[in-house]
C-alpha cells in the first residue's frame, strides 16, 4: 500500500472530515475482503482551496463491470458500493469508479471542503 499527499491538509469541518474518512476507511476494507488486491494506492490532494481529490487504485479483481462511470451513471445501473455512493452524495461530491474486471479498479472522488 502506498499513500501520498500533496498539498493537503485536514478539511476544516469535523463532520466532513469524518465523512472523508469513512469513505477512505470503507474503499480499503472492500479492497481488502474481495479483490486480492496485492497492491493499493491512495492518494489525496487539493485541486484548489475548496476542493479535496481523492484517488484509489488497486490490482485486485475489479467490479464485475468494465469501464469508467460517474455516479450518476453507477447509480442508474445500480453498480458500485452503496455506502460509499451515498457519503459522496451527501458532501456534494463527485465519484467516477473505472473497473477491469481481473486487472482492477480505480476510484476517484472529488470532494467540496
Amino acid at each position: 500500500a502506498t499513500f501520498t499527499a500533496a498539498e493537503f491538509h485536514d478539511p476544516g469541518a469535523t463532520e466532513v472530515a469524518l465523512e472523508v474518512l469513512q469513505i477512505v476507511r470503507e474503499t480499503l476494507t472492500n479492497i481488502q475482503k474481495h479483490s486480492g488486491a496485492t497492491r493499493v494506492a491512495l492518494t489525496a490532494s487539493r485541486k484548489d482551496s475548496r476542493q479535496l481529490e481523492v484517488t484509489v487504485e488497486d490490482n485486485g479483481s475489479g467490479f464485475p463491470f468494465s469501464g469508467r462511470f460517474s455516479l450518476e451513471e453507477l447509480d442508474a445501473m445500480r453498480l458500485g458500493p452503496i455506502s460509499i455512493k451515498r457519503r459522496v452524495r451527501l458532501l456534494g461530491g463527485e465519484m467516477t469508479i473505472e473497473s477491469k474486471p481481473g486487472e482492477g479498479s480505480k476510484i476517484e472522488l472529488h470532494l467540496p471542503v
